[in-house]
């Protein structure tokens, strides 16, 4: 077992509080085809991006939530709508452009990347932004539950997509993502997707 979290709670010296200890989760193996083993049910996850009715007109307010009312009725299993925030890592991003900058074939461009970065980094001290990930989770059992369970999310991601919704049915690496991000909360998304636990991690020879 490794170093605990930053945020995992020290154990006083009056035994009030258990020890950190691994946490054991339903999923049993993670698929490439992002098909998720909780031993004898299989999940699969959809992202979506959110539709700002605001900016609609009432009749296109009235479309979007009819096309979201017949998607609820075309169900027929259980679903899990799981809507999360994360802070947004800006001072890495500033640090890739202030890195990158003098790679630009002008002065004034490198300038503007250098000031780009300092405004980034200003930005996150000041609003400590956020962003929203809502995660749509599928579930099937029986016999077919692997095909039955990946049809129902290319389904949901097909009908929210004709809403104006941007959407994807994840893979096993962007579902190891999102798992890994759920378990630690508090460290900074990294960018990308997770290898999965069964592939080999290999690299360049320096």
């Amino acid at each position: 077992m490794g170093k605990a979290p930053r945020w995992a709670p020290s154990v006083g010296a009056e035994g009030d509080l258990p020890a950190p200890a691994p946490l054991r989760l339903p999923a049993r193996a993670i698929g490439a085809n992002g098909v998720v083993d909780l031993g004898g049910t299989s999940a699969a996850l959809v992202a979506v991006t959110t539709v700002n009715l605001g900016l609609r007109t009432p009749a296109e307010q009235a479309a979007l939530v009819g096309a979201y009312a017949r998607w609820l009725n075309s169900l027929t299993a259980p679903v899990q709508i799981v809507v999360s925030t994360q802070p947004v890592d800006l001072a890495g991003h500033a640090q890739r452009i202030a890195e990158a900058a003098h790679l630009l074939p002008h002065p004034a461009l490198a300038d503007a990347a250098a000031d780009y970065a300092e405004f980034l980094l200003d930005l996150e001290d000041e609003r400590q932004p956020l962003w929203r990930t809502v995660t749509i989770v599928h579930t099937a059992t029986g016999a077919r539950r692997d095909t039955d369970v990946l049809r129902a999310a290319e389904h949901t991601a097909a009908a929210l997509q004709g809403m104006g919704a941007t959407t994807r049915v994840l893979n096993g690496p962007a579902v190891a993502a999102v798992l890994a991000a759920a378990v630690d909360p508090f460290t900074l998304p990294m960018p990308g997707e997770r290898a999965l636990l069964d592939a080999p991690i290999t690299g360049e020879a320096s």
